[in-house]
């Protein structure tokens, strides 16, 4: 691959499982159960590619590469959480920045537009801050991994309302939850809700969160 190297135009890479920071606090992902890879040590290796970079990083603490990885001219940095944050991989990775991250991609939406939709919809139901960092000179909107065909995979369902009744529990032990949908052309096969409970306590930021209280919504 080394051979090669001067003829490709543009590396791809997408890093996924278990990340934290070391004694210095520079990011770390794990690689093994004996291998780990730092933050300096990824930034060298891409240092030796002269064209255009995209890394993609969704682990705990993603956010803590991002400063060694970035400064070159052609690289894009793009992080599922902040720094100090857990990355949310619910109902088998459903709810998580590369589910709604890639499936943008797939969709044939730019990078731009496939990282605006998946850093929303994790800020709003899993807590978390993406980033992406980029050169001045590059416009994330122009920039595709995809094969550029929208249709690949069919729009998401919308929602029009939820409501929940009552609002606040105080000395109720149940609400009723609804949530009236849009129709849509390729059919609604599941609706359910994720519950994050009050003062939900997630446990070490260096441990991905995986699971929380669902619930099906019946027609």
């Amino acid at each position: 691959m080394q051979a090669g190297i001067d003829n490709v135009e543009n590396l791809v890479l997408y890093l996924t499982d278990h990340g934290g920071t070391n004694e210095s606090g520079e990011g770390t992902f794990r690689l093994s159960a004996s291998e780990t890879l730092t933050a300096s040590d990824l930034a060298a290796m891409l240092n030796t590619f002269p064209s255009r970079i995209i890394v993609i990083i969704d682990a705990c603490q993603s956010g803590s590469f991002t400063n060694t990885l970035q400064g070159n001219a052609n690289r894009i940095i793009i992080t599922s959480t902040g720094p100090d944050e857990k990355a949310k991989f619910i109902n088998q990775g459903t709810i998580s920045f590369s589910n709604f991250f890639w499936t943008g991609v797939f969709n044939g939406s730019s990078i731009w537009d496939s990282y605006n939709t998946a850093s929303g919809a994790v800020n709003v139901l899993a807590g978390q801050h993406p980033d992406i960092s980029y050169p001045m000179d590059i416009n994330p909107g122009n920039v595709y991994i995809g094969n550029r065909v929208a249709g690949m995979v069919g729009d998401a369902p919308e929602i029009s309302s939820i409501t929940i009744s009552p609002p606040e529990l105080h000395l109720e032990t149940s609400a009723v939850l609804r949530v009236n949908m849009l129709p849509d052309p390729d059919g609604i096969a599941r609706v359910w809700a994720v519950i994050w409970p009050p003062n939900y306590d997630s446990g070490s930021v260096a441990n991905p969160l995986t699971d929380l209280p669902s619930v099906d919504l019946l027609p």
